[in-house]
Formats: structure tokens, sequence, C-alpha cells
């Protein structure tokens, strides 16, 4: 298991312990988080809020994604700023 797989397990359990999204829900988030840290190479230095804003404006664009998804995508900004919140604390 790679670094990053770990990383995203890490951010689902927080997801879930903390009450943040329920257990069944959590994966969505994961796979948002995903897709975005993907479009960063993976570079935790790169996630602030104007990459976050360029990663919606882009499924925006895109037809292959549902307003809806769109909005649940936006739902992980919030998530991972919480994320990067508890992480500053420590």
């Amino acid at each position: 298991m790679d670094i990053y797989c770990a990383k995203l397990m890490e951010f689902e359990k927080f997801l879930i312990d903390n009450k943040i999204v329920l257990k069944d829900k959590a994966k969505y988030y994961v796979d948002w988080a995903d897709k975005f840290l993907h479009g960063i190479n993976y570079r935790a230095e790169a996630i602030d809020q104007r990459t976050i804003s360029c990663f919606l404006n882009s499924m925006s664009k895109d037809n292959r994604y549902e307003d809806w998804q769109i909005r649940q995508a936006a739902g992980f900004k919030i998530k991972i700023f919480s994320r990067k919140g508890t992480e500053a604390q420590r």
C-alpha cells in the first residue's frame, strides 16, 4: 500500500470518526479527494483555496459530471480544509 492510499484511508476514518459525513457516504468524499490530489500531482503544499476552486471550475465545465456531483465535490472542499485544520493543530 502506498502512502497516498494510506492517507486516503486516514481521511476516510477522520470523516467518519468526527461525524463529518455518514459512513456510507465517506467513500464518495474520499473519491473526490483522490481526484483532486491526482490533479495536483499529490503535492500537499498545493492544497489551497485556489487549487480547489480550479478543480471545481474544471468539473463544472466537464460534461461527464452532473450538478449534484459538483455540489458533492464542493462539500469535499469544506471537508479537506477541516482535515488540514486538525493536522495544523497536531
